[in-house]
């Protein structure tokens, strides 16, 4: 304890100190490679065994505004998440998410996707005409949705993904085509990037949502490519498609993909990365 203010005891105050810890570890060669999320996950990892006898002793709030929770709990995770989710285990792990979002474009996307007992997650399509091209899924576990979007300006182009776990919680993504690319092109490196960072996580039933009908259509088989670009980036996807157990592809309104459009657009004019994003960049193409 310690006091403050004078002797007096009408005026002493009493406060508690608490202890802060400041836990780093410098990555090298392979851990620099890791995906964000799963560098985020070491952190969580490399604080447990410095801090052992802490997290032994209490239950750890972890505040995150990203899935970590379905990652670690996902069965399906392979390789490092495996191992770090089964070291992790013997500790009670409290994941809260953060509050305070600054951006409104995506307390407006939080707000629009939240669950609700008359809105289960999805748009209200009562506001409109139904999308005849839409179908049902099915889902035999909780899914996971990805949100993707290209954009192509005079000189860059780029890609927008939303990764969203099953509870609404959200990883996004903008991406530097640093390379000539089409629309299409972009469309499909947006698409190909969050498929292949939803693999990577261990999801397995993804729900993908693009405004982009051509890309949809071509995925789902309901028109032909022709060019020779798209058609290996067609090829790319099928092969990425063989791993999931369920993947159903549904065409949206651009206005139902604002986050990823928004997404693409800052990274195809380089604009101010929004807090929580994170940014990548493809020299090259995918496909």
């Amino acid at each position: 304890m310690v006091d403050k203010g004078e002797p007096d005891p009408v005026t002493r105050v009493r406060t508690i100190q608490k202890p802060v810890y400041y836990v780093s570890e410098v990555l090298h060669e392979a851990k620099t490679r890791y995906l964000e999320t799963h560098k985020l996950i070491y952190a969580i990892l490399i604080a447990s065994r410095k801090l052992r006898h802490y997290f032994q002793a209490h239950r750890v709030v972890v505040v995150t505004s990203y899935p970590l929770r379905a990652i670690l709990h996902n069965s399906n995770t392979t390789g490092n998440i495996a191992k770090w989710a089964a070291e992790l285990a013997e500790f009670q792990l409290d994941f809260q998410p953060r509050h305070a979002v600054k951006s409104q474009i995506l307390a407006d996307f939080i707000a629009e996707w939240t669950p609700s007992p008359s809105n289960s997650g999805g748009p209200d399509f009562n506001a409109g005409p139904p999308e005849p091209e839409i179908r049902t899924p099915v889902f035999t576990e909780p899914h996971w949705t990805l949100f993707f979007d290209g954009s192509v300006r005079k000189k860059w182009a780029g890609a927008g993904v939303v990764l969203i776990d099953p509870n609404g919680d959200q990883l996004k993504y903008m991406v530097h085509l640093e390379f000539k690319a089409t629309n299409n092109m972009a469309e499909y490196e947006a698409l190909i990037f969050g498929l292949t960072h939803a693999l990577s996580l261990g999801v397995r039933q993804l729900l993908v949502k693009g405004d982009s009908q051509l890309i949809i259509k071509q995925v789902r088989g309901d028109c032909s490519c022709n060019n020779p670009q798209l058609a290996a980036y067609l090829i790319h996807v099928r092969k990425l498609e063989k791993d999931f157990d369920v993947l159903e592809l549904q065409h949206v309104p651009r206005e139902l993909n604002s986050a990823a459009d928004d997404f693409s657009t800052r990274a195809s004019t380089w604009a101010s990365v929004p807090e929580g994003v994170f940014e990548r960049r493809l020299l090259r193409p995918t496909a």
